[in-house]
C-alpha cells in the first residue's frame, strides 16, 4: 500500500508538473518560432544590404562611367574647337594674303596699263613726228627739185 501511495503521489506530482510544463513548453515554442522568423528576417535584411551595397556601387561605377564620358567629350570637343579656330585662322590669313596679292596684281595691271597707255601715246606722237618729218622732207625734196 506503501508503494502504491508513493506511486500515487509521484504519479500526482507529475501531472503538476505536467501541468506546468505544457503551457510552459507551447510558449518556449513560440519564443523559438519568433526567434527563428527574426533570424530569418535579419537574414533577408542582410541580403537586402549585400544587394543594395552592389546596386550602389554599380551605380556609382556607371555615373563614374559617365562623368569620365562627358569629361572626354568636352576635351575632344575644346580640342577640335581650338583646330578648327587654328584652321579658321589660317583660312582668314590665307585669303588676306589672297585678297592683297589680287590687289597688288591689279595695280600692277592698272600700272602697265598706263606704262602701255604711255608707250602708245608716245609711239603715236613718235609716229607722228616720223610722217611730219618726212612730209618736211618731202617738201624740201620737192623744193629742191
Amino acid at each position: 500500500l506503501d508503494t502504491r501511495t508513493h506511486r500515487l503521489t509521484a504519479l500526482k506530482q507529475l501531472l503538476v508538473v505536467i501541468q506546468f510544463v505544457i503551457p510552459r513548453m507551447d510558449t518556449v515554442q513560440k519564443v523559438q518560432e519568433c526567434v527563428s522568423a527574426i533570424m530569418d528576417g535579419l537574414e533577408t535584411l542582410v541580403m537586402f544590404l549585400f544587394v543594395l551595397e552592389t546596386v550602389i556601387q554599380m551605380e556609382t561605377a556607371l555615373v563614374q562611367g559617365c562623368v569620365s564620358a562627358t569629361v572626354n567629350g568636352l576635351e575632344t570637343l575644346v580640342t577640335f574647337l581650338f583646330a578648327l579656330q587654328t584652321v579658321v585662322q589660317m583660312e582668314t590669313a590665307l585669303a588676306q594674303e589672297c585678297v592683297s596679292a589680287v590687289m597688288d596684281g591689279l595695280e600692277i595691271f592698272a600700272a602697265m596699263l598706263f606704262a602701255l597707255t604711255t608707250v602708245v601715246q608716245m609711239e603715236n606722237v613718235l609716229v607722228q613726228e616720223c610722217v611730219s618729218a618726212m612730209k618736211d622732207g618731202w617738201g624740201t625734196l620737192v623744193q629742191i627739185l
